[in-house]
């Protein structure tokens, strides 16, 4: 099925689903409606910027079919409707391009009405195995349902129905990104799509029990699930850890949040000297739903297992025109800036960013990084270097994926990143005239060092999922894979360095 079919079906889904618009513009006291030329005009002013900022806006929906899916839009437009409305027949249109960083957000003001009057999301953070929902965190002060508990319904809805319903709304042409992003944004979607509240009736399907059980259970504020509107910061916080695992030889770096690049580095410091100290062989670093965006991160991890040159991508390009040279000169200057003060290739940062001001309008522009070695020379490792990695894996975390397995310096682990190995990149915000929705659009694309693009995030060198009767039990699938695969690479590992010998010997 094509993504035209794929939008107009969600059309259709769209305006089977009007009530729950209804339900959600009743959070305002006093509804706004528009009329059908000033929604034609935010129409044109998303497609006018949309076209302007992208450096490849029909890279994954060709030029015929966006037009297409426009006209079809605008025709179905109404004479008068809210806000909530038109972002609900907008949603469809944004998703059918294809790329998961073009996006207009849910109405900033109902958003914020119900978070300002104490709305509570729902409770847990889960995780999606084989199209059913468990538990993955409880997040209530009381824990009286077990991480690896079975979700077969909230409120009447069955977890299959709801997956099916959560997936319409996200953007992105490949499921597994899709799901990914689910996964991390459940108690939102959840809300947006239901405007379901507190308190919550579960049906619960308990490890090792074949029947299901009722709760009855309360919601978490915004806060508690990092839930914010439209273009607002982030919070973060620092869940870094190091393990060592003595008798299997391994040493463990969990990176799944943090903070300030100073506080990544200063924690990699001690982390790898507790490392050293414990004269361990091999290294597993966890960047498992590590979503942040810094831009040093590759640099600050690669400085300690690997001696490789390597750079960060293969090619940069970005659309010059009229919106991005001004963007370029104001706002994202000071991007640049910090950039250059955490990540080791300046001059990449400086020339990508020079490209667009020097370039015609409208015509893209191009810059191919140097090939480098670590910060200081990197590290020569006696064993080998694993990185575990997942759907929440994205941004600055795909990063590093991608340069460690382009240039071969250890083995990737886990499921396939939640962001694009070859990805749009680095976003233009800007609001709709009328209907003020916020929208973003992405003004880069950033080639992944192999210079291929697979449309698909970084594929792991081995595929493990987490086992459901391994999360029950406590048990980390992944981690245990690694550990095996330490032992059987051993062999392979002496003769290699066997190998490399002789050959040192021969020149």
């Amino acid at each position: 099925m094509n993504k035209l079919a794929t939008a107009l079906i969600f059309l259709w889904f769209v305006a089977l689903a009007s009530g729950a618009c209804a339900q959600t513009d009743s959070l305002n006291n006093q509804i706004r409606y528009f009329e059908k030329t000033q929604l034609q005009e935010d129409l044109n002013f998303f497609t006018g910027v949309f076209r302007s900022v992208h450096p490849k806006p029909y890279w994954y929906t060709s030029a015929e079919e966006f037009d297409t899916t426009l006209i079809t839009f605008r025709n179905e437009l109404k004479d008068s409707i809210s806000a909530t409305a038109f972002y609900s027949q907008l949603l469809p249109f944004v998703n059918a391009i294809g790329d998961e960083n073009t996006r207009v957000f849910f109405p900033k003001e109902v958003l914020e009405k119900y978070i300002n009057a104490d709305g509570a999301f729902f409770p847990f953070k889960v995780q999606v195995i084989d199209n059913e929902i468990f538990i993955k965190e409880n997040l209530l002060p009381v824990n009286e349902i077990p991480v690896g508990a079975k979700i077969s319904a909230i409120n009447g809805y069955s977890a299959k129905r709801i997956i099916k319903k959560l997936n319409q709304l996200l953007p992105g042409a490949k499921e597994s990104l899709r799901m990914a992003e689910m996964e991390h944004d459940f108690g939102l979607l959840l809300w947006a799509a239901y405007q379901f509240d507190a308190p919550f009736e579960l049906g619960i399907r308990l490890p090792d029990d074949g029947i299901i059980h009722t709760y009855n259970v309360n919601g978490v504020s915004a806060e508690k699930l990092n839930i914010s509107t439209g273009k607002t910061k982030n919070i973060h916080e620092n869940i870094l850890e190091v393990t060592i695992d003595d008798k299997r030889n391994f040493g463990i770096v969990k990176i799944a949040d943090y903070v300030s690049h100073k506080e990544l580095k200063a924690f990699l410091s001690s982390a790898f000297a507790r490392i050293k100290r414990a004269n361990v062989d091999n290294i597993i670093i966890d960047i498992r739903d590590l979503a942040v965006d810094d831009a040093g991160l590759p640099d600050a991890v690669l400085h300690y297992v690997t001696d490789v040159p390597y750079r960060h991508y293969a090619a940069i390009e970005a659309k010059a025109s009229p919106i991005t040279k001004e963007f370029y000169k104001g706002d994202f200057k000071q991007i640049m800036k910090a950039q250059k003060k955490v990540v080791r290739d300046k001059k990449a940062v400086k020339q990508a960013h020079k490209m667009v001001l020097k370039g015609m309008d409208y015509a893209n522009t191009f810059y191919s990084p140097d090939v480098k070695k670590p910060a200081g020379g990197g590290t020569s490792l006696k064993g080998e270097f694993y990185l575990l990695v997942n759907e929440g894996t994205k941004n600055s975390g795909v990063v590093l994926a991608a340069i460690v397995q382009d240039h071969k310096q250890g083995l990737v682990i886990g499921g396939e990143t939640g962001s694009r190995a070859s990805r749009f990149n680095d976003y233009y915000y800007f609001s709709l005239p009328n209907t003020g929705l916020q929208c973003m659009v992405p003004h880069r694309y950033y080639l992944r060092p192999s210079s291929f693009d697979s449309g698909f995030g970084v594929l792991p060198d081995y595929s493990v999922g987490q086992n459901a009767d391994d999360l029950a039990n406590g048990i980390d699938t992944a981690i245990e894979f690694a550990s095996d695969l330490f032992q059987k690479r051993k062999g392979y590992r002496e003769k290699q360095r066997a190998y490399e010998k002789r050959m040192k010997k021969r020149n």
